[in-house]
């Protein structure tokens, strides 16, 4: 009785949560795995899929595909299990990964690599004498940048096997693909309307945040309609909503990490420039921001204060020898006369 009045009270929660949100964000995120699959991997959205595909893989044009098992059983008994966001077989055989990925993870590169072998080796039949296998395509979508293409300016980057003296693509065996959504700063105006896979770009990064479909988003106008949350089931929403609140929580424990990572590396920084002597911080800073002419009138003024410095202790100096002097030998000169009374008779 009491675990039926905990999902009761659960199911009523979330109701509530979620009429709040669809207020709010009539449409799914798209960077969240739930909404992602919600959109992508329904088979009633199956044209939106091989549309994306279509304009994201260059070298080929899929007609038709099939949704297959995602889960990825190892081979051995201790290897790494595997699940799989997107998996799907085209018409000619074709094998297709597509992977979302919101966060930072690190040597990703090798983690799609592995994945991609895998669809690979399932497809060698133990015992055969032949090596056949069909193409294997690695779709990976990131809401982050990959250190190994920071400097490259496109969003989307193709890696496959190649002939290098030649540079000649050695056959279709193994593609990857890297879409980088940080790489692309379009804001809506900008968008060019017959531009679908510029459109899905947008789309990935800001559908959670539109109210309707604008007109310059027409060509995706589909993508809206599947991504209504009202067009989730009550167990989908639930989940939805609370995926929301973990990535809420993801999100916040994510920044702080990266505020504070960021704060350390400058003070490690700082010592690492100083060869680690933190006294040499200071002036280093001084001499690297503040521009030449402050500098030379800063060393001006520091040096006309050092020799006003020592003209004063000179000053002193010479003033308190000549009053010894004097006293020494009962002669007190004109600039002795306030201390004239002071000399003994």
């Amino acid at each position: 009785m009491t675990n039926q009045s905990e999902n009761e009270r659960i199911d009523i929660l979330s109701n509530e949560q979620w009429e709040q949100l669809e207020k709010e964000h009539p449409y799914v995120d798209l960077l969240t795995d739930i909404g992602f699959k919600h959109v992508f991997g329904n088979p009633a959205n199956k044209k939106l899929l091989i549309d994306f595909l279509n304009a994201v893989i260059e070298d080929r044009h899929i007609i038709d595909l099939t949704y297959g098992n995602n889960e990825r059983i190892p081979l051995m008994k201790d290897s790494k299990h595997s699940r799989l966001d997107l998996y799907c077989i085209t018409n000619d055989g074709t094998r297709i990964i597509v992977e979302l990925q919101r966060y930072p993870q690190k040597d990703y590169i090798y983690r799609s690599l592995y994945y991609s072998s895998l669809l690979i080796n399932e497809q060698v039949t133990i015992g055969s004498e032949t090596y056949f296998f069909f193409p294997v395509y690695s779709v990976n979508i990131l809401d982050f940048l990959l250190p190994e293409f920071k400097e490259w300016p496109q969003v989307k980057t193709s890696v496959t096997l190649m002939e290098t003296s030649r540079k000649v693509k050695f056959g279709r065996l193994l593609t990857l693909i890297y879409i980088e959504l940080p790489k692309f700063n379009k804001m809506l105006d900008e968008l060019d309307k017959g531009n679908f896979l510029e459109n899905i770009y947008f789309c990935l990064r800001n559908l959670y945040e539109l109210k309707n479909c604008p007109e310059s988003l027409e060509s995706v106008k589909h993508l809206f309609e599947a991504a209504r949350i009202a067009a989730m089931d009550s167990q989908a929403k639930i989940k939805y909503i609370h995926m929301i609140d973990r990535e809420r929580d993801l999100r916040n424990q994510f920044q702080f990490a990266t505020d504070k990572g960021i704060a350390e590396g400058k003070a490690q920084l700082a010592i690492e420039i100083a060869n680690g002597n933190p006294d040499l911080i200071i002036p280093i800073f001084i001499r690297e921001a503040l521009p030449p002419v402050v500098l030379y009138i800063f060393a001006l003024t520091m040096l006309s204060a050092a020799m006003s410095t020592l003209s004063s202790l000179f000053h002193v100096s010479g003033s308190s020898i000549g009053h010894d002097i004097c006293g020494k030998f009962n002669r007190p000169c004109i600039n002795c006369q306030p201390f004239r009374k002071a000399l003994p008779e």
